[in-house]
């Protein structure tokens, strides 16, 4: 339904958002927390210390340019990322071949393998990726700048491929890891690019804090995966609305002297959609008509904020993500 929905936004006319001629995808998991069931804790297994967290796996292909979540997994807590990142690329490989071949795929530092890089290298995939000083050896030993080194392995170098490092050191003085298969671009172009991944965290956030995927319905199985679903379907929904209204926005303050531009309220808006959302699941394929829909943008166009480029916040020490916990190596 999320697939095929979002699919058709690809087709040959369509002038989707695109980043120096790619289109840029980021890979990232989650966990959510389930109701407190045996049913709950058969089907999905448990985190944390002593197991007590009943928890779902998920991850998504997510585009950061237009804001939408492909192929989501909704899975057992114990899930293996890895697997379910090459499920992503072999979904975008035979779903939207034209697409593929024109993409730059963005995973963090839990990733990156000598066989995942190596399947996105096969398939043609543009990747950059975060490493840590654990990955790989050749990696860690690269100055800092950009060089060219080689991954192999395996008897007879069964993998055996070409590979861009590069190493800068951020605003804190902590040093960071890039590498990638993108052997022309400006050094000053790879961090902007990676920072682009931060969209698929921000949409988890969404998912999570504004639309309450965590607030199940029921408390069976099926019926989590039911609210997840259907969360998903809003969160495609509040992305593509948000487009519109931001252009809305963008006409009304064209000729302002305003300090900063601005966007539709994020948060008005899902309000507004969510209220909506059940007859709009109800009414077919046309539940609203252009007036209707004129009238929904003219709502949720009223409340906006200001953009703020290049803020950031100091991340907690010790906050990695909870998914990566459960991350195995064998693939």
């Amino acid at each position: 339904m999320v697939q095929e929905t979002t699919l058709g936004e690809y087709c040959e006319e369509s002038e989707t958002p695109q980043w120096n001629g790619y289109y840029v995808f980021a890979v990232d998991g989650t966990i959510l927390q389930l109701p407190r069931t045996d049913e709950m804790r058969e089907a999905f297994g448990t985190q944390g210390h002593g197991h007590i967290c009943l928890c779902a796996g998920v991850s998504v292909l997510f585009d950061v340019c237009n804001g939408w979540a492909l192929d989501p997994i909704f899975e057992r807590s114990d899930r293996n990322e890895r697997v379910a990142c090459a499920h992503h690329i072999e979904y975008l490989c035979e779903a939207l071949p034209r697409v593929a071949q024109n993409s730059i795929l963005l995973v963090d530092r839990g990733y990156p393998s000598y066989n995942l890089l190596g399947l996105m290298q096969a398939k043609g995939l543009k990747f950059l990726a975060r490493c840590s000083s654990e990955s790989f050896p050749v990696v860690n030993n690269a100055p800092m700048g950009s060089s060219i080194v080689t991954l192999q392995k395996g008897k007879g170098r069964k993998i055996s491929f070409h590979i861009r490092v590069f190493k800068f050191f951020l605003p804190s003085g902590e040093a960071e890891t890039l590498v990638t298969n993108l052997f022309d671009l400006p050094d000053s172009d790879l961090p902007e690019l990676y920072h682009m991944r931060w969209g698929v965290e921000t949409a988890y956030h969404r998912l999570k804090r504004e639309l309450c995927v965590e607030n199940f319905s029921g408390k069976t199985p099926n019926s989590v995966r039911q609210d997840f679903w259907a969360s998903i379907v809003l969160l495609n929904l509040v992305s593509s609305f948000q487009k519109e209204a931001d252009e809305v926005v963008a006409k009304r303050h064209k000729d302002k002297n305003v300090k900063h531009s601005y966007r539709a309220r994020t948060s008005d808006l899902i309000i507004t959609l969510r209220d909506r959302f059940i007859s709009l699941s109800l009414s077919g394929p046309s539940p609203f008509t252009d007036r209707e829909l004129l009238s929904i943008l003219k709502a949720i166009s009223r409340a906006v904020s200001p953009v703020r480029p290049g803020r950031s916040y100091p991340r907690p020490k010790g906050a990695h993500h909870v998914a990566n916990l459960n991350l195995k190596s064998h693939l």
